[in-house]
């Protein structure tokens, strides 16, 4: 597939992303750009009942506004749902040296069975990976609006999540988008639904002291090509649920309009 130029890819993001946002405006559902980690962290571990991960724990990770954010779901005022992400540059390195590196940031915190010296990275393909990355996670959704359809993507599995990662290609332009997911999700193909097209199966594995296999982490991931082939096929499928919606509405406007001939006047 032909790579497009940088300047095509952030136009389209900008206005998928412009598109997308204003359809979850218009069910009440407004998204924020923010950059406060500490009150992710608040509002992560009042809704689920668990910490951050490290990665987005200011507490452990440097983490600023220029090289992270996150997105807040906002109804009613009410925060109901969040998404974080954080870049990297790996010009000198790849991602499988930065995962086996920094382990400790994708470690659950609170788990003392882990060490995460002993990590261990089972994939060539994330060496191959490089220049700058970013990691997408700590996403949640208010079980209030699991199910929904907002214009023509599920809400949830789709929607917010292609939002996020449009937001990340405006905000740090990243040749690779990265996250992690347990085994049973990735097999089922969710993370596909969210543009990670690439999925290295128990590729980042945690031990404990005793080099005991405790758990392993799927890492799925996309690169520009696949970012530019998401793009467009949101697009289409935007402009197909659109065309839809439009032909609804003339043809509901056809049926509510009542056409008088010159004999029933």
């Amino acid at each position: 597939m032909l790579q497009r130029s940088v300047w095509q890819r952030s136009h389209d993001a900008a206005l998928l992303y412009a598109d997308l946002t204003r359809r979850c405006a218009q069910t009440g559902l407004e998204l924020e750009i923010r950059t406060d980690f500490s009150e992710l962290s608040d509002c992560y571990h009042d809704a689920v009942g668990r910490r951050v991960f490290p990665v987005f724990d200011p507490a452990v990770s440097d983490i600023s506004r220029q090289n992270s954010f996150w997105i807040a779901g906002l109804l009613d005022g009410e925060v109901v749902h969040t998404q974080a992400f954080r870049f990297w540059d790996l010009a000198d390195g790849n991602l499988a040296e930065h995962l086996t590196e920094h382990a400790r940031l994708y470690c659950a915190l609170g788990d003392n069975r882990i060490d995460p010296e002993r990590t261990e990275v089972r994939s060539d393909n994330l060496s191959r990976l490089s220049g700058r990355v970013c990691y997408h996670g700590q996403i949640w959704l208010d079980k209030r609006l699991r199910g929904r359809e907002v214009g023509g993507f599920p809400l949830g599995r789709e929607l917010l999540p292609r939002i996020g990662i449009l937001a990340s290609i405006l905000g740090g332009r990243p040749d690779v988008i990265f996250g992690l997911a347990p085994y049973p999700t990735a097999e089922k193909g969710i993370l596909a639904s969210y543009g990670m097209y690439h999925a290295e199966l128990g590729a980042l594995a945690f031990h404990d002291d005793t080099d005991e296999l405790q758990w392993h982490e799927t890492v799925v991931w996309s690169a520009i090509p696949d970012q530019d082939q998401e793009i467009m096929r949101t697009i289409e499928r935007s402009r197909l649920h659109t065309a839809a919606e439009t032909k609804i509405r003339v043809e509901q406007m056809r049926q509510s309009v009542r056409v008088i001939r010159p004999n029933e006047q």
